[in-house]
């Protein structure tokens, strides 16, 4: 196999490596997947990988980029217009994505995991990803100012629940059991930040 064709763009080569990457870090994990098998997937030759990332941890980064970049193009314009949008709408729309994107959720479930576990990614990523957090943060703040969190609620415990939520129907319907509907449970999920899923 021989390296880029000249007349396909450098970005295809790119794209096809974070797709590839994606899905192998998703399912191996970090440590377990290795920059040879990355290229492998898709279809390149290993030297072929360093022309477009340093490292292994570098393509990592730029698959975690690539994800939150699609969900924050679905999701903050919910927020970020000051709109008040409900904190259960958010829930929906990140299921709606989750769906749409499985690959996606499927990645964005495992990688706090993986960032955690590994210095080279704290380094690359920084301080914690905060992209989720801000939208929920946002959302809930909005909801505060409206008078719409009960009195005496910690709101930043309330934010840290909710994301919590979030990444565990990630994590257990794309790890766990994949078979999981995971729409319903996205659903089920905003319809408890709602407060509508309890009969009274």
């Amino acid at each position: 196999m021989t390296g880029r064709r000249p007349d396909r763009p450098a970005s295809a080569g790119r794209n096809e490596l974070i797709a590839a990457a994606r899905a192998l870090f998703a399912e191996l994990g970090y440590a377990g997947t290795s920059t040879r098998q990355i290229a492998a997937a898709a279809g390149m030759q290993p030297g072929n990988l360093r022309h477009h990332f340093v490292s292994k941890a570098g393509l990592f980064t730029a698959v975690y980029e690539d994800c939150i970049a699609q969900v924050s193009a679905v999701v903050a314009p919910m927020v970020d217009g000051g709109t008040g949008v409900a904190p259960g709408d958010i829930v929906r729309r990140l299921g709606q994505l989750a769906a749409a994107a499985p690959g996606v959720a499927a990645f964005l479930a495992v990688a706090p995991l993986e960032r955690s576990r590994h210095r080279e990614l704290q380094s690359e990523l920084g301080e914690e990803p905060v992209v989720l957090e801000h939208l929920v943060r946002a959302s809930v703040g909005h909801w505060a100012a409206a008078g719409r969190v009960a009195p005496g609620v910690d709101t930043d415990a309330l934010v840290d629940a909710l994301i919590a939520a979030v990444y565990g129907v990630l994590l257990y319907s794309t790890r766990i059991d994949p078979t999981v509907d995971r729409t319903a449970s996205f659903e089920a999920l905003a319809l408890m930040v709602d407060g509508s899923v309890w009969a009274r």
